[in-house]
């Protein structure tokens, strides 16, 4: 399993449907980058946005390959549009060929010839060590995986390169009121948010539910026979997909929105269930706590005290089978199993 860069670690998973039918789930990561505010060079490549990072003007597939350089991996914008290995944009010296070792991993004019398609080619490819990642740009809200990208995934699968050798970056603009750029949350953090908060959510009192398991519920159904559609989960926890995690996914949120200049810590975590936490976004907690909310939930005969938003079933369904679990599935059977460990 490849390790990832602390700015990239996979926070979820995309699923994707291959042109053959098969489904994947590819792990996903959503960092924020700041705008370039200085002026714009005449040439962006079509108008692509530009970036800063660490004081340097880039597009979004050069400042992912910075942040994996920065880790000590080594790797190459592909340009399948200008069929160039790039490792910067502008200036002198921007690109640079593949390594002979690497170029047989497969050939990407092999994989192109056998995907039949001139593009599709993932973004960024690195290596380090024995180990490859093929990461994808993605900007949030405008861009999508194409079905030129979808052939060549398959392909890429078929030739024998691991699921867990492909990243999504789904990035977006940090606020430009604050300039911080969000790390990511770790696996053993958001847990402890979770139990501190008894699995429930901090503005309606609701009982949260761990997204991961209702997955593998509905895959616990399916191998005893059931055909019929469920809504059991949805990569997106979309109302007719996942209508139970479409209201109760728990998720953390911030009590003051980062975007506003809320601290990343603990103390400003809380447990929170979707559709609060859709619904609150970047509200400041002031005039949150004064609008109409949902009508909390108080219970008639107390509150639950060993909810444990069904993290306990995940833990044992996901152990039955762990060849099919995603990278970020693994890091919470991880970090569940020691929890439980340190319960014993």
């Amino acid at each position: 399993m490849p390790q990832y860069p602390d700015l990239l670690k996979p926070e979820s998973e995309q699923r994707i449907v291959l042109p053959s039918g098969l489904e994947v789930e590819l792990p996903k990561t959503s960092p924020l980058f700041r705008k370039w505010t200085d002026p714009l060079p005449a040439d962006t490549y079509n108008k692509k946005p530009v970036l800063e990072f660490n004081g340097e003007m880039v597009f979004a597939e050069l400042a992912i390959l910075r942040i994996f350089e920065r880790d000590g991996w080594e790797g190459r914008w592909i340009d399948s549009f200008s069929n160039k290995y790039r490792i910067g944009y502008w200036g002198e010296d921007t690109t640079k060929d593949l390594p002979a070792r690497q170029t047989a991993i497969p050939s990407w004019d092999s994989i192109r010839a056998l995907a039949n398609c001139e593009g599709g080619c993932f973004d960024v490819f690195c290596w380090r060590g024995g180990s490859v990642m093929f990461a994808e740009a993605k900007w949030k809200a405008h861009d999508t995986i194409r079905l030129a990208q979808r052939q060549w995934l398959q392909t890429a699968l078929d030739a024998g390169i691991p699921l867990d050798s492909f990243l999504i970056v789904e990035w977006g603009f940090d606020s430009p009121r604050t300039g911080k750029s969000r790390p990511p949350l770790s696996k053993e953090l958001q847990l402890s948010v979770f139990r501190r908060d008894g699995w429930i959510c901090r503005w309606c009192n609701r009982p949260v539910i761990f997204a991961p398991v209702m997955k593998y519920l509905e895959r616990e159904l399916r191998k005893s026979g059931r055909i019929e559609p469920l809504s059991y989960y949805h990569a997106h926890w979309t109302r007719d997909g996942a209508p139970l995690l479409d209201e109760l996914g728990a998720v953390i949120d911030h009590v003051e929105a980062f975007s506003a200049g809320g601290t990343h810590n603990k103390k400003n975590f809380a447990t929170a269930c979707n559709k609060c936490n859709g619904r609150k976004s970047a509200t400041p907690i002031a005039e949150w706590n004064k609008r109409f909310q949902r009508k909390p939930i108080k219970g008639k005969y107390g509150e639950p005290q060993h909810w444990d938003g069904l993290s306990a079933l995940f833990l044992i369904l996901a152990q039955r089978d762990r060849s099919g679990l995603t990278a970020s599935e693994r890091d919470w059977l991880k970090v569940l199993g020691e929890a439980v460990a340190d319960c014993s």
